[in-house]
């Protein structure tokens, strides 16, 4: 509703404003992918946390509520894998109890398996604890000795979550 005044012999319609807070803004880094880095717990953990403190985690006195805009951070030139980048926020959100809109930035691909998988992960009522074990248990070395196997089957992050989280 516009309020009229008058001023020169001329109507203006003056319109209430809301004033919104400003958003909060947050520049988080991902851990640079060598190989398969990013899967080592050390990685997983130091991401996770990041993300965690980022939304908002850890600030109990100043707690942050709204919703949460993210993308596929760290999935450009640091070659992270999309999924694991999503489970990563989409765990840090969920912790600190904050809707995530995630963007794949047009990636079709990447928002059909994003999708399915929380469908399936919320269907089967994983907790994040048992996505954490189960996202460790992906990387596996034999020995010091060895490289990595990556999966009982040996196949991808997402064939792993399906097969050891019953999805």
């Amino acid at each position: 509703g516009g309020a009229e005044e008058k001023t020169g012999g001329q109507a203006e319609e003056r319109s209430e404003m809301i004033l919104l807070p400003p958003p909060e803004v947050i520049a988080i880094d991902a851990v640079v992918n060598h190989g398969m880095k990013q899967f080592k717990k050390r990685s997983l953990n130091r991401d996770l946390n990041k993300a965690w403190l980022g939304f908002g985690g850890g600030f109990e006195s100043k707690r942050l509520s709204g919703p949460l805009s993210t993308g596929m951070w760290g999935c450009g030139v640091f070659m992270g894998d999309p999924l694991l980048k999503y489970l990563q926020q989409a765990m840090a959100a969920a912790e600190v109890n904050r809707k995530l809109h995630f963007s794949t930035y047009g990636n079709k691909k990447c928002e059909t398996q994003f999708t399915r998988m929380h469908r399936d992960l919320l269907k089967a009522e994983v907790t994040v604890g048992q996505l954490y074990e189960c996202l460790v248990a992906f990387y596996k070395p034999r020995n010091l000795d060895e490289l990595p196997i990556f999966a009982a089957s040996g196949g991808s992050l997402e064939e792993h979550l399906r097969e050891n989280l019953n999805l």
